[in-house]
């Protein structure tokens, strides 16, 4: 029975909300936008409630965490002001932690392959340099200081920019292809496996005897 309306529960927020790329904003909409809310609100409070018992009978240095993170609720009041604290320290720590491991692994490492490429020629000479070059030339694209950009905007630099704006724009479009690519052939397949094909089977077995609602 749980699982039959959760079920039903899930057709109804899909087909809902969905219909908010056909329709538009409808009361259809707000309804199932509203139910999505509502349940996932109740169960993170569920998860986050239960985590902090159990991590706070374990040690109580967890007090601390704890109150960093409930700060972020006076955001729901007229203190609304003391969330603040909560959002510089998470940004702080996570800055300090991630950033390092970010540049070393996303920039350095990648910057570091390139150039052994060009010394080294591998996997070849044209695919070293086909890579290097729009390494080098890419980041002039975000060059928007006039201190800085105003030589891109005259002579030869004006083709250097309209070069690095194209080696971005191709990045861009190449990430959105691999997205949109990846999102067409999983996400509806599985959508109307899990949402449409799957109720209807369970609704049929229940017609025909084979499954029991107790």
């Amino acid at each position: 029975m749980t699982e039959f309306i959760a079920t039903m529960y899930s057709v109804f927020l899909f087909l809902s909300i969905g219909s908010l790329a056909f329709f538009g904003l409808t009361s259809i909409f707000a309804i199932g936008e509203g139910c999505f809310i509502a349940i996932a609100a109740v169960f993170n409070a569920f998860v986050v409630l239960r985590s902090v018992a159990t991590k706070l009978s374990a040690n109580t240095l967890m007090v601390i965490p704890f109150l960093i993170g409930a700060l972020a609720f006076t955001r729901l009041t007229r203190y609304r002001w003391a969330a603040r604290y909560t959002i510089a320290i998470i940004s702080g720590v996570g800055a300090g932690v991630v950033f390092p491991n970010s540049v070393k692994t996303q920039i350095m490492l990648p910057i570091t392959a390139t150039v052994n490429g060009v010394l080294t020629g591998t996997p070849d000479p044209i695919s070293a340099w086909v890579t290097f070059i729009p390494m080098v030339i890419t980041p002039l694209a975000f060059m928007y200081s006039t201190k800085w950009s105003g030589w891109l905007h005259r002579g030869f630099g004006r083709n250097l920019f309209a070069l690095s704006r194209t080696f971005f724009l191709m990045f861009v479009g190449g990430r959105m292809n691999e997205l949109a690519s990846s999102s067409l052939f999983s996400t509806p397949p599985s959508g109307i496996n899990s949402y449409i094909q799957r109720p209807i089977i369970m609704i049929q077995d229940i017609m025909e005897g084979r499954l029991r609602i107790v």
